[in-house]
């Protein structure tokens, strides 16, 4: 069965359920030609469908991070009424001055979550055996982790920021099965970030070391994956045990200069890459709307490599070229550069500073210029503090991580943290905005979603 044919009929039965509360999933086709997936190559084409599963993945987050600009000549041109020019007007002001409806970070990733669950569903019906052991374990840890990579990105915008010493009721609503007409209910956030731990454990034994195919998960995709959660949640133990697991499968680092100057991205699946997924592709991201702030590309040093392969020059200022792929699709998965990052901030949090600097030193070598003859221009960094290491890691996970879903979260983490808190505000349209209170790092609930489910909308927003 084709891709296509069967997201056709999986979008068919997503709006059938939406308008037919009585008759079982099962029980509604239109026509007789109409076959439900019930094999496990059909749940597996579910999954590998790139732009249901791997495409499409939230990008209000980076809206909203630091670092990029729009022209004040283009502001005007994101005042008109229409969905997503308000949601990212929204997103980009930290405010909520227009209607936050038909909002599609939240309405593509539950449509994975279904699509994931569905396949939890119907692979229960499937007897698993010798024959079929390998595929059927593929498949169920697949989804597993794509469920708990979802909810893990929602949850940077919609739920309250993690804290392991408060209790906050304002967390995802968490689906289970396939009837889309049961209302959603709130978790709280420790247990939306439980969901999400437990799942990805829970993938672990069923999958391979090492994927087929860059969008599909992995032993390796999972242990990055708890790298990352670690990180955000505080447990820096396990952010460098699950760090070292990923990095003992795949360690390798793009070298800078071996790549070609002015390409348009590094180039998709790139030995670097564990996991590949690209952000929604929206107008305020674009290189034609999207600028980088002065501030941060003064920051990288003359020698720094990634001053050329992930910027370009244009009239108006700088762009960003530097995606992990070829055709400027934001790349939202998982690379070892940020693993690296991960466990040499953990590091530095448990004041380990040398393998901290070990890790920063070993990635930022790969990113300068050789001399000519071939040696580094790099000056490895010397710091004898805990305050100034993870100064550093901070600034050079920005550097690194431009663009790559991660900015944000990571605001939201150190938004509370006195000593590495950054202070950010935009001057657009005569008007000076300022991320300054706690609860504009939780963007507001879509409207539509509140009033088809009741929910309470999150703490200090009201249109």
């Amino acid at each position: 069965m084709k891709k296509h044919t069967l997201s056709t009929i999986v979008i068919f039965l997503f709006l059938a359920l939406s308008t037919s509360c009585s008759k079982d999933w099962f029980d509604i086709k239109a026509d007789k030609n109409q076959t439900i997936p019930s094999t496990l190559d059909d749940l597996e084409l579910l999954l590998d469908d790139y732009n249901t599963i791997s495409a499409n993945t939230p990008a209000l987050g980076e809206v909203s991070s630091d670092g990029h600009h729009l022209l004040e000549s283009t502001w005007p041109n994101y005042l008109i009424d229409f969905p997503d020019y308000n949601n990212s007007t929204n997103a980009y002001t930290w405010s909520y001055k227009q209607p936050y409806t038909a909002v599609v970070d939240w309405n593509q990733a539950y449509r994975k979550i279904f699509i994931c669950n569905l396949v939890l569903v119907n692979i229960e019906k499937i007897d698993r055996g010798l024959h079929n052991a390998v595929q059927y374990d593929r498949i169920k840890g697949n989804a597993l982790f794509i469920i708990a990579k979802t909810y893990f990105e929602i949850a940077q915008l919609y739920a309250e920021p993690y804290k392991a010493s408060t209790i906050s009721k304002f967390g995802l609503p968490i689906r289970e099965g396939i009837d889309i007409t049961i209302k959603s209910q709130r978790a709280g956030v420790k247990e939306t970030y439980e969901r999400i731990e437990n799942a990805i454990k829970s993938a672990i034994p069923l999958l391979p070391t090492k994927p087929s195919l860059a969008t599909r998960a992995s032993k390796n995709s999972c242990y990055a994956l708890l790298s990352r959660f670690y990180l955000l949640t505080g447990n820096y133990g396990l952010c460098v045990k699950y760090s070292d697991s990923s990095l003992s499968i795949n360690n390798k680092l793009l070298d800078f200069n071996s790549l070609p100057i002015g390409r348009l991205g590094i180039g998709i699946f790139n030995p670097e890459v564990i996991f590949h997924s690209a952000m929604l592709t929206i107008p305020m991201l674009s290189i034609s709307d999207s600028y980088i702030d002065t501030s941060l590309y003064n920051d990288y040093a003359e020698n720094d490599l990634r001053k050329s392969v992930f910027f370009q020059e244009v009239d108006s200022g700088y762009i960003f070229i530097g995606d992990y792929s070829n055709d400027g699709e934001k790349f939202s998965g998982i690379a070892n550069d940020e693993i690296l990052l991960n466990r040499a901030e953990a590091y530095a949090r448990l004041n380990n500073i040398q393998l901290a600097l070990m890790d920063v030193n070993n990635l930022l070598k790969t990113r300068f210029r050789t001399d000519e003859n071939g040696h580094s221009t790099y000056q490895p960094f010397e710091i004898d503090n805990q305050k100034d290491a993870i100064d550093l890691i901070v600034t050079e996970r920005h550097k690194e991580l431009i663009y790559r879903g991660i900015r944000w979260s990571d605001l939201r983490r150190l938004k509370d943290d006195a000593l590495h808190a950054p202070k950010i505000e935009r001057t657009i349209g005569g008007q000076v905005y300022r991320l300054s209170h706690s609860y504009q790092y939780t963007l507001p609930l879509p409207e539509d979603e509140m009033s088809f489910s009741s929910l309470e909308q999150n703490p200090g927003w009201s249109n």
